[in-house]
């Protein structure tokens, strides 16, 4: 394919500043950081791996 934007044309990212203000103080809590945290998901505050979920009763002998 060709590219129809010039090589070493810059992205026009003064389009986005205004969003950029208002989500980048929330984005910068996401950042993960290794000094803290042994995962990101640790980080995240997700357990993993994932609890077992309980058991379903299937196979309880109530023959229902």
């Amino acid at each position: 394919w060709i590219s129809l934007i010039p090589e070493g044309t810059e992205p026009p990212i003064h389009l986005n500043e205004d969003k950029m203000k208002l989500y980048r103080p929330v984005l910068e809590t996401l950042i993960y950081d290794p000094t803290k945290y042994d995962t990101y998901l640790e980080q995240l505050g997700v357990p993993y791996p994932p609890p077992a979920p309980p058991p379903t009763g299937a196979g309880n002998g109530s023959g229902r």
